[in-house]
């Protein structure tokens, strides 16, 4: 595939001094690219030098930054908008896409959010609320060249349906969808008997009897999607694996990014240190579902 492979490392892990060389780590492990992370987003508000300073440990070791993720939880997902924050929360979101388009990253990842957090609203509202979100920022993410992409979670509003509900409301090429193939594998049914099984509270949380199970989310989100956060899991939880340490068929997931008419590039969102695996067999393990 001619699409670039990216990787997630959570450089908090290490300090600053160890920032440089965790790069020439990755590198040297014939990795090309790397996420503009979350927390690389949260250090860059936090001092804008940092800006110039990664582009620099990247470049200096032949890496570039492919992709971005923008901060999230309860107090940033678009499905707040009209609290006490919107109006900072938003010129955050639009200063994240400037970040993301200087990094030189062309896509950036939003959660819709949480509903189990929000008991107190309606689902419509909350539904609204990240189409008001997005149509507050897609003329920003427009002007920057950077496709907003909002993916899919084991939430009642991240799920096939409502998302192309949200996508279909503006037809603007600069929004798109984020698969998570961890998520949809919590959404599959797999571990459905499991009563620890992490979509079930959340949709309890909402009075769902049942949860919405669904085999097929790649397959229903496979035309807008645009960039992916591929790791693997037990269908149970959120455990971020390397391919082939948890129940996903990835030999289907291959096939169908492989025709996914929109894709920018594909990520691993494998935790390496929590699960103990080098650079070099991580992006082996890539390079041999993706030959």
């Amino acid at each position: 595939m001619d699409i670039p492979i990216t990787y997630v490392f959570e450089f908090q892990e290490g300090s600053a001094k160890m920032r440089p060389f965790i790069m020439q780590e990755i590198a040297s492990a014939g990795t090309k690219h790397i996420v503009l992370t979350n927390s690389l987003m949260k250090d860059i508000l936090g001092d804008i030098n940092l800006v110039q300073t990664l582009q620099q440990e990247a470049s200096a070791t032949g890496l570039s930054f492919v992709d971005s993720h923008a901060l999230f939880g309860m107090t940033y997902d678009l499905m707040n908008y009209g609290d006490s924050l919107h109006k900072h929360r938003m010129m955050l979101n639009k200063l994240q896409l400037n970040i993301a388009a200087e990094m030189g990253t062309n896509t950036i990842t939003f959660h819709p959010g949480n509903e189990a957090g929000r008991t107190e609203i309606p689902l419509n509202t909350l539904m609204d609320n990240v189409k008001r979100s997005l149509d507050d920022m897609l003329p920003e993410a427009e002007k920057c060249g950077v496709t907003i992409c909002i993916e899919n979670s084991w939430n009642q509003i991240s799920v096939p349906k409502p998302l192309w509900e949200i996508k279909n409301t503006f037809p603007s090429e600069y929004l798109g969808f984020c698969y998570d193939s961890g998520h949809a594998n919590i959404m599959s049914g797999q571990g459905r008997n499991d009563p620890n099984n992490a979509a079930i509270a959340r949709w309890k949380a909402r009075d769902f009897d049942e949860v919405d199970w669904n085999n097929h989310i790649l397959e229903d989100l496979l035309p807008g999607v645009v960039n992916c956060h591929l790791h693997d899991n037990n269908a149970v939880n959120d455990q971020h694996l390397p391919p082939g340490q948890g129940n996903i068929d990835w030999k289907n997931i291959v096939s169908l990014l492989k025709r996914a008419p929109r894709l920018k590039c594909i990520q691993s969102e494998v935790k390496m240190v929590q699960g103990g695996i080098s650079f070099s067999k991580l992006s082996g393990i890539f390079n041999d579902i993706f030959k």
